[in-house]
């Protein structure tokens, strides 16, 4: 298939999963939104589910590109960590695709595609755990950190800030996200 056609099928999908959720979308839809049809979709992709999971994985994919090229090794751990996940907050929270991921299609996705996701939160953590090993490196955070799990520890409080904010509001989120960070650097400090 053509490097276009795959690329306006995701790009539809991205804009109508966005807009409505995994639920309220029609592999019919996608395909008349992409000026394909319903077939070529299902070349693309083996079921709505694949679909949106690619859409997922390919926004996923972007973020930890752009994090990734933010990262400054020459600051301290501390601040990146916090200029992270702020960074991270704030792109996160404009990807509508993720939004509603987030907000109504978590339950869904945990239990369907539990060990894809696996694999993506340990690539997308990976900035996480150079800063973690950076601040070890600087004498900043404990030489004992488990610095996979603290980067997974840290990858949830930022989507439980997600949560918060899309379901009971940004100061609220603030106040949690705020609380929790002061917790964790409490913790991985020397």
């Amino acid at each position: 298939m053509e490097v276009t056609k795959q690329q306006r099928i995701l790009h539809a999908a991205q804009e109508l999963f966005g807009r409505h959720g995994f639920k309220r979308v029609a592999i019919d839809e996608i395909a008349k939104k992409a000026g394909v049809s319903k077939g070529t979709v299902y070349n693309f992709a083996e079921s709505k589910d694949e679909l949106y999971f690619r859409v997922v994985e390919e926004e996923l994919a972007q973020w930890c590109a752009e994090a990734e090229s933010r990262l400054d090794l020459t600051k301290p751990a501390d601040e990146l960590l916090l200029s992270n996940g702020l960074f991270s907050f704030e792109y996160l929270d404009a990807k509508p695709t993720l939004r509603q991921l987030l907000v109504e299609d978590l339950d869904y996705s945990m239990t369907v595609w539990v060990k894809k996701l696996d694999h993506i939160r340990k690539r997308c953590s990976a900035n996480a755990v150079k800063i973690l090993e950076l601040g070890i490196r600087q004498g900043k955070f404990r030489s004992d950190l488990d610095v996979e799990n603290t980067a997974l520890v840290l990858q949830d409080i930022l989507i439980q800030s997600l949560l918060f904010k899309y379901r009971r509001g940004l100061s609220e989120a603030l106040v949690w996200a705020s609380t929790a960070m002061d917790l964790i650097l409490r913790g991985l400090h020397k």
